[in-house]
Parts: C-alpha cells; sequence; structure tokens
C-alpha cells in the first residue's frame, strides 16, 4: 500500500497488521468518492435555475462528508464518538438533499436507489462493530 498516507504498525515478526477500524474507515472513504463520481453527473442534469443555489448545497453536503472522513483517516479519529456523531450528520443531510431532490422530480427511482445504497453502505462501514473483530488483520507479510 504504498500509496496510503497513513502509518500501518508493523508487528514484531515483520507483518503489517491494521485495525479492523482503520479499515472500514477507507471503505467509507472510497465509498465516498464512489457518490461524488456519481452525483457530478447526475447534479449538471438539474433544472437549470437550481444549479447555483439546491444542487451547488447538496454538492457541498457531499463534499463535506468526504472531507470528513479524509479528515478522520488523517486524526487517525475513527474510533472517536464525536467523529462518528459528526460523520452521521454528514450522512443524514445528503439523505435528506437525496430525498428532496427524489420528491421534486429531479431523481429517478433508479438513481434515488442508487444514491440509497452508497449512503447506506458508507452509514454501514462506520458503525463501531467491535463484535465482529477484536483482534488486528493481517495486510500481507513483508517481503524480505
Amino acid at each position: 500500500y504504498p500509496h496510503c498516507n497513513f502509518r500501518m504498525p508493523i508487528h514484531p515478526t515483520g507483518i503489517f497488521i491494521a485495525s479492523y477500524r482503520v479499515m472500514t474507515l477507507h471503505r467509507a472513504i472510497s465509498l465516498s468518492t464512489d457518490f461524488l463520481e456519481w452525483l457530478l453527473p447526475v447534479v449538471s442534469n438539474f433544472p437549470r435555475d437550481q444549479r447555483l443555489s439546491f444542487s451547488q448545497r447538496m454538492l457541498r453536503a457531499a463534499l463535506e462528508l468526504h472531507e470528513q472522513l479524509l479528515a478522520g483517516n488523517v486524526t487517525r479519529r475513527e474510533n472517536d464518538l464525536d467523529f462518528q456523531a459528526a460523520t452521521e450528520w454528514q450522512v443524514q443531510g445528503v439523505r435528506y438533499y437525496v430525498g428532496t431532490c427524489t420528491r421534486w422530480g429531479w431523481l429517478s427511482e433508479a438513481q434515488y436507489s442508487r444514491a440509497s445504497e452508497l449512503l447506506a453502505a458508507i452509514q454501514l462501514s462506520l458503525e463501531p462493530q467491535e463484535s465482529l473483530l477484536e483482534e488486528p488483520v493481517l495486510l500481507y507479510a513483508q517481503v524480505s
């Protein structure tokens, strides 16, 4: 993982390890990137008079969610309850905009379904899941 910007602890046997929470945070970042890549072309098809107001707020909310996840990765706050609450708030804000656009007829049912799936996956990947995995995960062995 030379492209990742996080420090990975090394086990005394030379094996890299990472906590399950860090891996789920990286999954949330990846899903958030997918959501942004899906959202940008969709927003460009909104009614012209709303592109500079409502769609801008929707994009800002999605970008703030992505930035919140990136900040949590850099500052290693994935287990912090304040971080989790703030991220949950961001996800709910984006959900509100997606739902409103669907009610106004700017998103089709298929688009709403795709957005809901991505946001649910982001939310699920951020939920504490200590019961699933207590020990660190072995990612790969160091080659000597």
